[in-house]
C-alpha cells in the first residue's frame, strides 16, 4: 500500500507542487493524502495510475515538470 504523503516527504514538496506533478487538482490530491473526500467524507484511495507516476517520477529526477 502506497503512502502518498510519505511519497511527497521523500520528494521535498509542498502538496501544491506533487498535485501539479501529478497532474491533479490541489484538493483532489489533499483528499488523496487524507483518504476521504472533503465533501462527503467516503474513502478514497491512491489510484494505480497515480501510484505509477509516483514511482516514475521518484525514480526519474529528469521527468518532473518546470517550475512555474
Amino acid at each position: 500500500m502506497m503512502n502518498i504523503k510519505q511519497w511527497r516527504a521523500r520528494m521535498k514538496w509542498s502538496q501544491r507542487e506533487a498535485a501539479r506533478q501529478l497532474g491533479l487538482t490541489l484538493k483532489g490530491y489533499q483528499e488523496l493524502e487524507r483518504g476521504t473526500r472533503f465533501a462527503t467524507g467516503e474513502p478514497c484511495h491512491v489510484d494505480r495510475r497515480t501510484k505509477l507516476a509516483c514511482l516514475y517520477l521518484e525514480s526519474d529526477p529528469g521527468s518532473h515538470l518546470p517550475e512555474d
